[in-house]
């Protein structure tokens, strides 16, 4: 019994503490641990290091300590930048490198988590002390630009840890790092320690990263992401020099390499939307057996959207960081929109080590796979007129593989077709996804940046070259929203057009799908806007596109018909007015310079048949504006009564067409008894009647204002400040894996 007692006597036992933990602590309690021990700080960087500590010891300080504490942070800090100065050939100091490093940034990050609740304290004289800043941060950023720019002999060297595993942690650390830099304040035209990177750029390194295959597989995300960050530092009130750098870049290699980061990152979205579709399918199924076919498919789109705030955050959030770095790329650099437009390839020719400095690298199935790919079809002359210029196309079969093969190596042999698509198709995918939920106005904001992204897109003359060419065809999958009064298909996949024809159905798609009483006027704006900058070019340069025109015209008279029945609702809210000039300026093109771009005669009868036959709806717009451009209604009337005049002015040809066509018209049909007419019956009149026809040439109809960043400041501000506030979220100070190192060393 004795004995049983004894054993139930609990033992206490003393709770362990890491021994970085009691440096720390010694640290922070005043004491230098270094007097009598000239091997301390060597010690104190072979420790793998505790973030969280900073985190929860510089978190709990008051004011007065955090001033307290700043001799104290100014050791640390400085103690390892000169370990970064130490030789790195002995692997003990490599381990001491990779560990100062992420104690940097665990620091660094602390401290800023600290002063952006305090926002008293300066994080420069925090960390560094004012006079000692510049001279560190200097070498810092030129150890790190050394540590990043380490080129590898050959990319099977990355399996060796001489040279693969070490580089990679280091790399990893390095660009983290720089990132915790970059990530300081919500604003990041405040954070103080990007001026240091402006003094001391790391422009170089980065493109270095995304021209070469091995290095952008493994950090090719983190690389786009920071420099983001840096081109959007201060870019409304100084020149940038990153923004500078991002505009002249011409390397093709690099350029490449940032758009399938990009194009990756698009295509994991959109598999993910797949996959979750595809799996309530089988429950849609069962539902619309019962009878709730809309509610049923509703439910699958819908609830993608419907979730959990991280879920939500997950999907949708996620890229904005990544949206952002395509808007830059185009906006900035006209060299990128080529990429964008082209075919995409695994182009690393088979034994070759290295990516071929002639034969640019593509590899888009070395990195996370694009949606299901386009099918391409070019014609012999297009085909030779590529290999000229450097560029080689082939037609794929899918850029999606199993996920095991999603981490194919750049050095595996090729297969006889290689695997292509094409980073607009993926995008015009993608946006037709985003697209569908616009309540919530992080959600339109999304959506406002990717209409900005193809309005840049579609005012490109080479671009727009591309995307009308009848011999560069792809197959588009556009993702439709189920609604009332139609079915949504179930084969979504368009056959093989230019890639004109999906952005066109994409923007008649959102013209379609998004009549709410909560109208979102300015999104309106810019898809009519990216449709009148595709007419005028086909008018300047005479292209006549092979595309169904009909459903364009019966979706602007669709929302000019929606506007008029919600008139009293919307023209108190929003000035409706300039939105409707655009449609009728679409119009007017048509009318005007039709015959310069549209591909049949034909296609001239049936816009004047469309005309006539939605008289009424132009009518009553007329009405509409000849009201607000002549009487009162109130301040809104004031406001708005010089846009509702140009509207009734540029009105005058289509109400010509209506006036001269529907008189002949109906005396054909009382010639035939009162009896209606047929669509053909009615084609014959217009054919009939055309010389006598008198219509008002009207200037300026191809003429668009350019965009122009400036009136968006604020716009982009909060979306960067959105874009800082989720990456510092979803970015790991402690993941970089030391595993193999231990064992190796």
């Amino acid at each position: 019994m004795d004995r049983l007692r004894y054993s139930a006597t609990p033992v206490i036992r003393k709770s362990f503490k890491e021994k970085i933990v009691q440096y720390y602590e010694a640290l922070f309690r005043g004491e230098d641990p270094s007097i009598g021990n000239a091997s301390f700080w060597d010690e104190f960087f072979l420790l793998k290091p505790k973030i969280s500590f900073f985190e929860s010891e510089i978190g709990k300080f008051s004011g007065e300590q955090l001033v307290s504490s700043k001799p104290i942070l100014n050791r640390i800090f400085s103690r390892c930048v000169s370990t970064l100065e130490i030789d790195q050939a002995l692997p003990q100091n490599q381990f001491r490198t990779i560990n100062a490093v992420i104690t940097l940034s665990g620091l660094i990050h602390s401290v800023n988590l600290k002063t952006s609740l305090n926002h008293g304290f300066d994080t420069v004289d925090l960390l560094m002390g004012f006079q000692e800043s510049e001279g560190l941060m200097k070498t810092l950023l030129d150890k790190i630009n050394e540590f990043l720019a380490v080129v590898l002999t050959s990319v099977r060297a990355v399996q060796h840890f001489s040279t693969g595993d070490y580089h990679s942690c280091l790399k990893s650390s390095c660009l983290k790092l720089l990132l915790t830099i970059a990530l300081g304040t919500d604003n990041v035209s405040q954070n103080t320690l990007l001026e240091f990177l402006m003094m001391n750029p790391v422009h170089e390194v980065i493109i270095h990263i995304l021209s070469c295959v091995a290095w952008r597989q493994q950090f090719g995300h983190e690389c786009v992401l920071l420099l983001t960050l840096l081109v959007n530092y201060r870019k409304f009130e100084s020149v940038n020099p990153y923004g500078v750098k991002l505009s002249i870049l011409s390397d093709e290699l690099a350029l490449h390499g940032y758009g399938q980061v990009v194009g990756s990152s698009l295509g994991e979205f959109i598999q993910r939307y797949a996959v979750h579709v595809q799996d309530g399918a089988g429950g849609a199924a069962s539902n619309a057996a019962g009878g709730g076919l809309f509610s049923a498919i509703s439910s699958v789109v819908g609830s993608f959207f419907a979730g959990e705030e991280t879920e939500k955050t997950a999907c949708i959030r996620a890229n904005i960081g990544m949206l952002l770095a395509l808007y830059e790329a185009v906006h900035l650099n006209r060299n990128f929109i080529a990429v964008i437009t082209q075919l995409q390839a695994d182009l690393v020719p088979v034994g070759n080590d290295e990516p071929s400095a002639s034969l640019p690298d593509t590899g888009m199935s070395s990195e996370l796979p694009l949606p299901p790919p386009a099918e391409v079809h070019m014609s012999k002359e297009a085909r030779s007129a590529s290999q000229a210029s450097g560029r080689t196309m082939s037609t794929g079969e899918s850029a999606l593989e199993n996920s095991g093969n999603q981490k194919k190596s750049d050095t595996d042999q090729p297969s006889n077709s290689c695997e292509t698509t094409n980073l607009l198709v993926a995008f015009l995918e993608y946006s037709s996804i985003v697209m569908q939920e616009t309540k919530m106005e992080s959600r339109c904001d999304t959506v406002k940046l990717c209409f900005m992204i193809l309005a840049c897109v579609a005012e490109d003359q080479y671009a727009n070259s591309l995307m009308h060419d009848p011999n560069f065809v792809f197959s588009c999958v556009l993702h439709r929203m189920p609604m009332r009064h139609r079915k949504v298909p179930v084969h979504m996949k368009s056959p093989s057009r230019p890639l004109a024809c999906a952005l066109l159905d994409l923007m008649i798609e959102f013209i379609v799908s998004h009549m709410f009483k909560r109208f979102p006027l300015d999104l309106y704006n810019q898809g009519l806007g990216i449709i009148h900058r595709l007419v005028c070019y086909q008018r300047r340069a005479r292209v006549r596109l092979g595309y169904s025109w009909h459903h364009l015209w019966s979706a602007l008279i669709s929302l000019l018909k929606f506007i008029q029945a919600n008139e009293n609702g919307l023209v108190k809210k929003m000035n409706v007015f300039p939105l409707c000039l655009k449609a009728i300026s679409i119009f007017n093109l048509f009318i005007t310079h039709g015959d310069t771009f549209l591909a049949a005669p034909t296609a001239y009868d049936d816009l004047y048949y469309e005309l006539i036959r939605m008289r009424q709806v132009f009518e009553n717009l007329y009405a509409m504006a000849l009201r607000y451009s002549t009487t009162p209604h109130g301040a809104s009337s004031t406001e708005w009564r010089e846009s509702a005049l140009k509207l009734s002015n540029a009105l005058v040809n289509i109400r010509g067409i209506i006036n001269h066509f529907t008189p002949r018209i109906e005396a054909v049909s009382q010639a035939n008894g009162g009896a209606a007419l047929t669509e053909e019956q009615v084609l014959d009149v217009v054919r009939q009647n055309y010389d006598s026809l008198t219509l008002k040439l009207q200037e300026s109809l191809d003429q668009y204002e350019r965009y122009s960043e400036k009136p968006h400041q604020a716009f982009f501000t909060q979306m960067v400040r959105s874009f800082v506030c989720d990456t510092r979220q979803s970015l790991s100070l402690a993941s970089v894996d030391q595993s193999r190192l231990l064992r190796d060393a």
